[in-house]
């Protein structure tokens, strides 16, 4: 069963284009690195907030899930993204399977 992960971020004012960018390289390379356990990655940029942006993550289940976290292109959007997220507001993750 496919699991799709939602995460919103708030980005530092000013740091949505940097973010977005580091974001879209993680995607690109989750859609190409992972042989088929990554399905989607969309990058959404908020249209009423110019600070928000969106991810959503469809896995193939939940063990490319796991894999996905333990790869080197997602410590390094762990790595580069903290420092553009506003600590004020953390980020949220929403899970949700394929019915």
């Amino acid at each position: 069963m496919s699991l799709t992960v939602i995460a919103r971020l708030i980005a530092r004012p000013g740091a949505r284009g940097m973010l977005t960018a580091i974001a879209l390289a993680n995607a690109q390379a989750s859609l190409t690195r992972e042989n088929g356990g990554c399905l989607r990655f969309e990058v959404l940029a908020d249209i009423d907030d110019d600070r928000v942006v969106q991810l959503v993550t469809t896995f193939r289940d939940q063990d490319a899930f796991e894999r996905h976290r333990r790869t080197d292109h997602f410590a390094a959007w762990l790595t580069e993204s903290a420092p553009l997220l506003d600590p004020a507001h953390p980020k949220t993750h929403h899970y949700a399977t394929s019915v």
